[in-house]
This record gives structure tokens, sequence and C-alpha cells, in this order.
């Protein structure tokens, strides 16, 4: 009888304890969905600073492709003035129509790629025109750029960027230079509106 008591009183004692070391550790309903809300409000208030960067960062890249220096091109024409491209940074035309799709908005994609018309695709062959090439000078230094996201929502946002310019001069001076962009999101991704240079 002593032993049934013993052993019943054990018993409680063991239930006790374990129905105390448990705790509630999912939160009340009330206060997940406030926490689900604020996460979804920070992620839809604009666009994350890396996508900016990452943005503009490709924009950089356009510039070099479609400014200065352009993309190396052997000097044997394949018809007229298109000479054909050997560059690593774009192997064929759809790699970089690709690029520019995935970085701009459609007008100014458009305007890249059809009415400026520097690159072009002939039988196959990733061309370049020539005749099209301009002789300016660029003189930004975006190596070490600063980037901020000066303002937005959850369809468009607008960041400020700062290089520095240093014209040729017999006494060049090197000065920041700040340009803004602005982006538009766009079937799940942002995109740029314009080029910056």
């Amino acid at each position: 009888m002593k032993k049934t008591l013993l052993f019943l009183i054990a018993a409680v004692m063991f239930i006790t304890a374990c129905s105390c070391s448990v705790k509630n550790t999912e939160p009340k309903k009330s206060d997940y969905s406030e926490i689900s809300s604020e996460a979804e409000t920070k992620e839809q208030t604009t666009m994350p600073l890396v996508i900016a960067t990452e943005l503009f960062d490709r924009n950089l890249k356009v510039l070099e492709t479609f400014y200065s220096p352009k993309l190396d091109y052997e000097e044997e024409p394949v018809e007229g003035t298109l000479c054909p491209v050997k560059d690593e940074r774009f192997k064929t035309f759809a790699d970089l129509e690709e690029y520019i799709n995935g970085t701009y908005v459609k007008d100014t994609a458009e305007s890249l790629l059809v009415e400026r018309g520097l690159y072009k695709e002939v039988n196959g062959v990733f061309c370049i025109d020539i005749s099209r090439l301009e002789g300016k000078g660029y003189y930004v230094d975006w190596s070490d750029y600063d980037l901020e996201i000066v303002n937005g929502d959850e369809d468009t946002c607008e960041f400020s960027v700062t290089g520095y310019l240093e014209e040729p001069s017999n006494d060049p001076q090197r000065e920041p230079y700040t340009k803004t962009a602005k982006t538009r999101y766009v079937d799940g991704k942002w995109l740029l509106e314009a080029v910056v240079y």
C-alpha cells in the first residue's frame, strides 16, 4: 500500500514538473499578424539599397558598351559599316538585348537597342555599326561611387549617386558629380527609367 502511494505521489510530481517546463513559444494570433504586417510594410516600402546598387552597376556596364569605351570589334566589316563584335562582355546580340531589357524600362531599352542602332545582328553575327561611333569623351569616375535612396514607394523609387568629374585641362579639378536616377517596379522587378551618365 505504501509503495503504491509513493508511486502515485512520484507520478504526480513528475507530471507537474513536465507541465511546468513546457512553454507556449507560438506567438498569439494578434502578435503574429502585427509582426507579419510590419515585415510586409518594410519590404514593400521602396526598393532595397542592394537592388539600387545592382541596377546602377548594370547601368555602368551599359555606359561602357554604348558610350565609352564601346565593345571591341574586328576591323574587317561583315557588311557596309558593320564590323563583328569580339568582346567577352557580350558574346551575342541576344545577350546584349537581354541585359538591356533587364536594366531599363521598355522605352529606354528600345531607344538604346533600336533608335541608337549601334549594335545589330547580321546573318547571325553580332556587329557594331562603326558609322555610329561617337568621339565624345566621358570624364566621370564612378569607381568609388556613393549611392543613397532619396524617396520611393512600392512602385517607384528615386536614388542619388555621386562619383567624380575631372575634365581635361591645364589645371584639372576633381569635383563631386551627382546624378539622380528614377526607377519603376515592372512585372516583378525594378528597372531604371533612363540611362544614368
